[in-house]
């Protein structure tokens, strides 16, 4: 008995040498741990330490350029900057110009490629317009997707509007422009339903550009019945418009820089009946003849024959645009354009081959102008 409370002293000791042992070793390690971790918590981040204004111009510089609208959700969205970290999240929150922006749609998995409805597009949309403070804002809405409730939500900031894309019903023009927008430069209307509308003379005195395109079978009346400031526009896109509508819109656009008509099938057309157009400031022309499956292409020589652009630098037009005489055409009217430097032939391959198309660029006689002015012709087939 004696023999064993001695050994077990003895262990005892030896137990607590070692004990002592890995105390101070342990005492050594937290000494180094907290050397180590003074040393990273004076370590400072790159990226925190740029002052606050140069990260909100690097996330700027994230998103797509303005007047281009980003995702309101996904990796591209502004809205993944606020997931990093807190100065981040207050960066972004802080930056009204990371959300001036905002594409009101349906949300687009692009992990599945389907929809995804349950996107909280009226929410997410409001709290960005509300983040976007005072900046001008460019919109998209599509109000054949995300319905016409997103209406009542923009209106109250038209007094910042200033590039507008709408998909939209006319009927409902009147609810968005019933009061001035004095900031608005581009306004881009994709129609449905094409009926007259009752709509007052609206104040845009900034509007220089416009884009409207007709969806369904138009009556000209839509169109016309919509008071814009034609004479201030130096940019016009018409797409489906019936051609009356086109004479009547041109006559009052004299200040166009940039123009493209894209001529609606056969059975809506209506004659220019040999209008002289006058368009003193026009560098770019582009015209379109839509293409019917039941009417095929169609000519609209006499409107190009009836155009006097002095200024045409650019000419871009498909081979249905000049009718049955698209050389003589197309030679008549660069006799009466001084300027123009390029034109751009596009030819459906379903209806005129590229062998056609060579013979006609080397049949085209172009007047020499001027020593310094360059004419070229590209003839690209669409399919």
């Amino acid at each position: 008995m004696l023999r064993h409370l001695e050994a077990d002293r003895a262990r005892v000791a030896e137990l607590e040498a070692r004990i002592l042992d890995l105390e101070r070793s342990i005492a050594e390690l937290r000494a180094e741990k907290a050397i180590a971790q003074e040393r990273l918590n004076s370590y400072k981040y790159p990226v925190l330490t740029l002052p606050n204004e140069i990260i909100s111009e690097i996330f700027v510089h994230f998103l797509p350029s303005y007047p281009i609208c980003p995702p309101l959700v996904g990796p591209l969205s502004p809205t993944s900057l606020i997931q990093i970290c807190r100065k981040w999240r207050a960066v972004t929150l802080a930056t009204p110009t990371l959300w001036r922006a905002i594409e009101f749609c349906y949300y687009f998995d692009h992990e599945s490629y389907t929809p995804d409805w349950r996107c909280p597009t009226f929410q997410i949309g409001d709290a960005w317009l509300g983040r976007s403070g005072s900046c001008p804002l460019s919109m998209s809405i599509d109000t054949f997707r995300v319905g016409y409730a997103l209406l009542s939500a923009i209106v109250p900031h038209r007094a910042r509007w200033e590039h507008l894309k709408l998909s939209i019903d006319p009927s409902s023009l009147p609810r968005l422009f019933d009061g001035p927008a004095p900031l608005l430069r581009h306004l881009d209307l994709l129609l449905s339903n094409c009926q007259p509308i009752e709509l007052h003379a609206v104040d845009l005195p900034q509007l220089r550009s416009v884009m409207i395109r007709v969806f369904d079978e138009p009556m000209a009346g839509a169109v016309e019945s919509i008071p814009l400031p034609w004479a201030q526009l130096t940019s016009l896109v018409l797409w489906a418009v019936p051609s009356s509508v086109m004479v009547s819109i041109l006559h009052q656009a004299p200040s166009l820089v940039h123009c493209v008509l894209g001529f609606p099938p056969k059975h809506e057309l209506s004659s220019f009946g040999g209008e002289h157009i006058t368009l003193p400031c026009l560098e770019t022309l582009g015209l379109e003849t839509l293409v019917s499956e039941t009417f095929g292409l169609i000519a609209r020589e006499d409107f190009l024959l009836n155009l006097s652009v002095p200024a045409l630098r650019r000419l871009e037009f498909n081979e249905g645009t000049l009718g049955s005489n698209p050389i003589g055409s197309l030679t008549a009217f660069i006799s009466m354009s001084a300027n123009l430097q390029e034109i751009k032939i596009t030819a459906y391959q379903t209806s005129i081959g590229p062998t056609t198309l060579q013979n006609t660029k080397e049949m085209i006689s172009i007047p020499n102008t001027s020593p310094t002015t360059i004419i070229r012709i590209e003839i690209s087939l669409a399919l």
